[in-house]
């Protein structure tokens, strides 16, 4: 379709019209999510999400200008119709007859306060690293409007479908938030208390009632506990499945899974402003770990990793190197660096555990005791899942998760840029920006060409440690019906689903 060609929003032959319900019928029931970790703000506000939790609870609470259907294509959310009026201008009308949740009418002038709030260059949010700095929006109607960036941006329509439109007064006044997430989503909120996010079903959503009264984020930090939870019913999903999950519901009946979500691997963060700083004790960490091991015994899941992309990303090329288990090269690569055990001088990190991921803790120790045998002292700080998240970035290695929404690269090579690597690495690296910004303003072969470009300059010098693909197995009990996963982490289409 021509960039300067409308395009019209595709909903698919499930939805339903606005004030209709969309199951043709009230919405009954409640279904419960179990996950790993609770919401990681002591506010609910979209832009500044920072873990699954935070992100279900915008996906449901939150409408976006365009969203992902099952398949992964973009198709309309807010957004009836938008095309390219200029290589920097996307023009968009809105959908009639939206409101917000509280009855309130949701105007151009909530999307261009949204955008901007986040489009701007001084902002600190997290979500601003992956859209354009200095994007504003010009309001011509009160359901028409023109996002404008400074230069071309290519993946606009990607960086759209993760940008909460939340009303006027809220991007504001962000103080709002500290009450209570305000959207125009297919869920209100309810409450938070006792670990448990409750949302209701916002009847009057444009694309009708959802199928379920309510939903649940319920915070399980105990693996096996969680586990209980779904063998037992009290939960109906179970988020992040490990390989302990998929043996237990192995030829059960009950149980549904899939794979769909984020391209995302699984990784260290190593803080730049100490030691891991230089790019020789970096190298020596890969070289200390035993990442096939990882991958293959306890993750259960992938061989290593073998570039700073999943495999299944848009412009993957194995790195030209492979930093394979090697302790002697890992004690060649600290004595260099200045750090000599058997010389009296040991390097000395700090590592922060939790259960946030599946056998995050077993993999930790194994990592402690790896590089303990290259002369690294290791001090281990097994920390609650929500703590962890909150504080990861004060201890020098951290296991985590990094992904984008879709096979296209560019939401994953964005926690790179300033304002996510300060808050999350303590780094700054100005090729690293230079890098991604030629990625998202060039396209076809050329832009392929800057992707592999950036990964490269990633891998080659091991920004992160880079331990293993990810794979997102999401267990469903089958009395949940029409559940379905797009490649977000949130769960845009939760509406979809009702329970017998």
């Amino acid at each position: 379709m021509d960039d300067h060609e409308e395009r019209p929003a595709r909903l698919g032959p499930r939805a339903a019209a606005h004030g209709r319900l969309a199951h043709g019928r009230a919405p009954r029931g409640t279904l419960t999510i179990g996950n790993a970790e609770p919401p990681s703000s002591d506010h609910w506000d979209p832009h500044a999400a920072n873990g699954l939790a935070d992100n279900q609870v915008w996906s449901l609470v939150y409408d976006t200008l365009v969203t992902y259907d099952a398949d992964g294509r973009v198709v309309g959310g807010l957004a009836h119709t938008w095309y390219r009026t200029a290589p920097t201008r996307l023009r968009v009308r809105l959908r009639g007859g939206v409101r917000f949740s509280d009855g309130t009418p949701l105007t151009a002038r909530d999307v261009k306060a949204s955008l901007e709030r986040i489009g701007d260059p001084l902002s600190r949010l997290l979500l601003a690293a992956k859209v354009v700095p200095g994007l504003r929006v010009e309001v011509l109607a009160d359901d028409l409007l023109e996002i404008v960036t400074p230069k071309p941006f290519g993946p606009i329509e990607r960086a759209l479908a993760i940008a909460a439109i939340v009303p006027a007064a809220d991007a504001e006044e962000p103080g709002r938030f500290a009450a209570r997430p305000l959207g125009s989503g297919p869920f209100a909120f309810a409450g938070y208390d006792g670990g448990v996010v409750r949302l209701r079903a916002n009847e009057r959503h444009w694309r009708g009632a959802p199928g379920v009264a309510e939903v649940r984020l319920r915070y399980v930090e105990d693996p096996r506990e969680r586990l209980e939870a779904l063998l037992s019913g009290a939960i109906d999903v179970h988020t992040r499945a490990s390989s302990l999950v998929l043996d237990a519901i192995a030829g059960d009946e009950r149980f549904d899974v899939t794979t769909t979500g984020p391209a995302s691997q699984f990784i260290y963060i190593p803080q730049h402003d100490g030691p891991l700083g230089d790019v020789r004790v970096r190298r020596a960490l890969a070289h200390a770990i035993d990442r096939r091991m990882i991958a293959k015994r306890i993750l259960k899941l992938n061989a290593p990793a073998l570039s700073s992309l999943p495999a299944s990303s848009i412009g993957f090329q194995p790195g030209r190197s492979t930093f394979p288990y090697d302790p002697a090269r890992a004690r060649e690569l600290l004595a260099e660096a200045g750090w000599d055990a058997a010389a009296g001088r040991p390097l000395r990190l700090t590592l922060a555990s939790a259960n946030l991921f599946a056998h995050q803790r077993e993999i930790d120790r194994h990592v402690r005791e790896a590089l303990e045998a290259v002369g690294v002292e290791v001090e281990l700080h097994e920390l609650e899942s929500g703590a962890f998240r909150a504080s990861y970035n004060r201890y020098a290695l951290a296991f985590n998760a990094i992904g984008a929404t879709s096979q296209d690269p560019d939401h994953l090579l964005t926690f790179f840029r300033p304002v996510v690597a300060q808050q999350a690495m303590h780094m700054d690296d100005p090729q690293i920006s230079a890098l991604i910004e030629r990625e998202r303003q060039t396209a076809g072969k050329a832009r392929l060409a800057a992707i592999e470009q950036a990964a490269q300059y990633l891998w080659e010098n091991h920004v992160m440690i880079y331990v293993s693909d990810d794979v997102w197995y999401t267990a469903v009990n089958r009395r949940v019906e029409g559940y379905q996963r797009t490649p977000l982490e949130g769960e845009p289409l939760l509406w979809k689903a009702t329970k017998a």
